[in-house]
């Protein structure tokens, strides 16, 4: 504390003030009694403070788009490579039911069905671990702000789905090119 407000040139002052309210609808009128008995002071609501941090913060907004381009890259390419290993695994399966007179349309189909129920399964288990990640934070650090937009979570549940069915549509189409022939021979 010593050292930041040396840093502020604030020695012997406080620079930062932390109200809370009882209750969520209160914010709003608390706020503006604050604004209004001190005029000459900055007065930020802590739903601002994330805004403030990332303006205030050059090229950060690059940087988590950047690390949210990679993250649906790496995604899309585990997905891939999971669906081709199971579909390689699945050879000779895909080559009975093509043999029982599967269609082409009938295998991709299937296929990618099971790739949209995982991503299902993901969005799901990534929504607890958020949350869950989002009590411990805010348990070891109180007063650190977590806003996390709506628009993020559907654009997460967007960006999962299309994933799977972008990663699944190379390995879907090979399986439906099989011949049944050669797939029942697969060991």
């Amino acid at each position: 504390m010593a050292k930041l407000q040396e840093m502020n040139g604030t020695i012997g002052k406080a620079s930062m003030f932390f109200a809370v309210v009882d209750e969520e609808s209160e914010i709003d009128e608390v706020y503006a009694r604050l604004k209004e008995r001190m005029k000459f002071y900055k007065i930020t609501k802590t739903n601002e403070l994330n805004e403030i941090m990332t303006s205030s913060t050059p090229v950060f907004k690059e940087f988590l788009s950047a690390i949210v381009f990679l993250s649906v890259v790496i995604s899309f390419l585990i997905i891939l490579l999971a669906m081709y290993s199971t579909i390689t695994e699945r050879t000779r399966e895909i080559g009975i039911l093509k043999s029982l007179g599967a269609s082409k349309s009938y295998i991709v189909q299937m296929i990618l069905k099971e790739s949209v129920l995982i991503c299902i399964a993901g969005i799901i288990v990534g929504y607890i671990l958020t949350f869950v990640a989002i009590r411990l934070i805010i348990f070891a650090f109180p007063t650190m702000p977590i806003d996390i937009p709506g628009y993020w979570y559907v654009a997460s549940i967007f960006m999962a789905i299309a994933g799977g069915i972008l990663g699944a549509a190379y390995p879907s189409a090979k399986a439906a090119q099989l011949d049944p022939v050669r797939a029942l021979g697969y060991e």
